[in-house]
């Protein structure tokens, strides 16, 4: 049912609603006709929402790349601390939704992911993160965030997705009564996934699950969520990709029957090579895990994701 589906914040204009500075949309099709049959939006404008009108005059980004100050282009009026006070109350109130991410207006001044920052005279200019956007990043650090630009690129919207979901698992582990048999079991669940965004972190990640030192819960708890995300927040290429499908298959070495193997390096190299989908590869994995009852494989959230996660990944 619809309510099931992963809740996302995004822009408002992105949704067709006319809140530009300028008075327009700004309607993404993939977005609205291809994500939306399978997530639920819920729509935000900072700037409208923090008071500004529509029309409104432009606004730009100066100084500290880190935290810009947001200047009216006509009046050089200085919008930075309302927009500050806007994005605190309402990511308090955005927590309460329970959402799984955002998807905000690229190049946006309040929203942008990655925007122009002027750092001086002339035309000298650093890239830097939309008011709202960096607010986001830093006190809902577990929400992925991403730009509908993003979602054309297919790393990156693939990144997203499976970002969606791993974060979430993340946020019921942490909601519920904290032991160190519960998160052994995540991370042992997770341990493919890590290694395919950095088999260094993954490392790390493990080294804390396995550390008998740490004796506090919420301290082993704590390291691991930041080493999780940190891993997550790295790009899973190919090669990683590939790596970690190498790895889930040397368990099944034994188990591989007459040419199979063969088919599945034939697999892997066209995924490699682009012709193929990482999934097809996962499911061919998958498959075999099955046949010989492996349960360690077929509990990995890598070669098994959620049902919603597969499609919106196989949306393309």
């Amino acid at each position: 049912m619809k309510k099931d589906f992963p809740r996302i914040v995004v822009s408002a204009c992105l949704l067709g609603e006319e809140v530009r500075y300028d008075g327009s949309g700004k309607l993404d099709p993939y977005l609205v006709h291809t994500m939306g049959r399978f997530c639920t939006f819920i729509p935000l404008c900072p700037e409208c929402e923090a008071g500004m009108s529509v029309p409104r005059e432009p606004v730009n980004l100066w100084d500290d790349p880190a935290s810009p100050r947001a200047v009216g282009a006509e009046s050089g009026f200085d919008y930075s601390r309302g927009w500050r006070d806007f994005a605190m109350r309402r990511l308090g109130e955005l927590s309460a939704e329970d959402p799984w991410g955002m998807v905000l207006k690229s190049r946006s001044p309040s929203c942008g992911v990655r925007v122009d920052v002027h750092t001086g005279c002339g035309a000298r200019k650093r890239a830097g993160m939309g008011i709202f956007a960096a607010a986001a990043k830093e006190h809902l650090p577990l929400i992925p965030v991403e730009s509908e630009a993003g979602l054309y690129n297919p790393s990156r919207r693939e990144n997203f997705i499976v970002r969606l979901f791993a974060f979430r698992r993340l946020r019921e582990l942490l909601s519920g009564n904290l032991s160190r048999r519960d998160l052994t079991l995540f991370h042992s669940r997770e341990r493919l996934l890590l290694m395919a965004h950095s088999p260094e972190v993954a490392r790390a990640a493990a080294r804390v699950v396995a550390n008998p030192a740490t004796e506090d819960i919420s301290l082993r708890h704590r390291r691991y969520s930041e080493l999780y995300l940190k891993c997550m927040g790295m790009r899973a290429t190919r090669a990683k990709n590939l790596k970690a499908i190498a790895f889930g298959a040397s368990q099944l070495r034994e188990g591989l029957r007459g040419g199979e193997r063969a088919e599945l390096e034939d697999a892997m190299e066209r995924y490699r090579l682009g012709e193929l989908p990482r999934l097809a590869v996962l499911t061919l994995l998958y498959h075999w895990a099955r046949r010989e009852g492996h349960h360690e494989l077929l509990s990995q959230h890598y070669l098994n994701p959620h049902p919603l996660e597969s499609r919106l990944l196989s949306l393309g």
